[in-house]
């Protein structure tokens, strides 16, 4: 009986010794909590300075000179499809005086072909015809009457066609004399006309975000995104002319931006972080700059590529 309580005792006690043991573990990791706050902090800060500092130096001095003006949403027309169209023709258009020749077109081909590499690199488009809002044939209606299909941009060069129907804020348009959808009249419409007949067709559907062409595999979809990224493509170019540069920019900051007055928000609110996170170093601020910068990374990375 007395070894039974003996070993009782024992148990009771080497229990007590962990708790205690636990307890002074505990309370050495609560006093060393700040120490390894503080350690995670300056890690980070030499981090941000190394990966971040300069970006933000350099973005402050540039949104404090001013951004390239983005015509078309400074005009209150950043959604309107028509006037978007017309201004991806222009700089689509070899011919055009944007100081760009061919590079433009010949750089949207060569993001084609990423998600398409049955498109051949030896197109040449230095002689493409660019036309926006083309009548290109009809398809079948109701009651025996045909509807007409014109599309937002074409593009003629040898022996392709490309078809660019865009669209801002709507979707594919109804017809109340068809039942079937824009792109599928498109289709018949393309496929019925002679015009085209020897040329080997690439049809785009472009959306300010790539929306999908609700399943039909021949519409590729790109978004005034990849227009953009094409733009800072070409700015990283260092061949181009300064008109080129300043007149490309305009057009790429106008496709990141988006409707002005959202953006002329972010623009501001950009210009201020970049300041409160390189005038301080500040934790909350600097996580602050990284969010927005993130956010807006294409936009930046425009800013940056046309003040250099």
């Amino acid at each position: 009986m007395t070894t039974r309580l003996e070993s009782i005792i024992q148990r009771v006690v080497e229990a007590r010794r962990r708790e205690q043991l636990e307890d002074l573990t505990q309370s050495a990791e609560g006093a060393r909590l700040p120490e390894t706050i503080e350690r995670i902090r300056s890690a980070y800060h030499r981090d941000w300075e190394d990966r971040r500092l300069g970006e933000a130096q350099a973005l402050r001095a540039s949104l404090a000179g001013g951004i390239p003006v983005p015509v078309l949403s400074v005009c209150g027309h950043g959604t309107a499809e028509t006037r978007y169209t017309q201004y991806l023709a222009y700089f689509l258009n070899p011919s055009k005086p944007h100081g760009l020749g061919a590079r433009y077109l010949d750089g949207l081909l060569s993001l084609m072909r990423l998600s398409n590499p049955s498109i051949p690199s030896e197109i040449s488009v230095t002689e493409a015809v660019v036309e926006a809002e083309v009548y290109i044939g009809t398809a079948p209606g109701q009651n025996g009457r045909s509807v007409g299909c014109t599309c937002d941009v074409v593009v003629e060069c040898s022996g392709y066609v490309f078809f660019i129907e865009h669209k801002v804020k709507s979707g594919q348009s109804t017809n109340p004399n068809s039942g079937d959808r824009q792109l599928v009249r498109y289709d018949i419409a393309i496929d019925g006309n002679p015009a085209y007949g020897d040329l080997s067709k690439i049809r785009i559907y472009l959306t300010p975000g790539g929306s999908a062409s609700s399943g039909l595999v021949d519409w590729l979809g790109l978004s005034h995104s990849d227009l953009a990224h094409v733009a800072l493509d070409l700015l990283r170019d260092t061949d181009l002319s300064a008109t080129a540069r300043e007149n490309l920019l305009r057009f790429a900051v106008d496709l990141a931006l988006g409707p002005y007055e959202r953006a002329e928000d972010e623009i501001k609110d950009l210009e201020a972080r970049a300041a409160s996170a390189t005038q301080d170093a500040d934790f909350g601020e600097r996580l602050r700059f990284d969010r927005i910068v993130d956010r807006n990374r294409l936009l930046v990375d425009l800013l940056l590529e046309g003040s250099r």
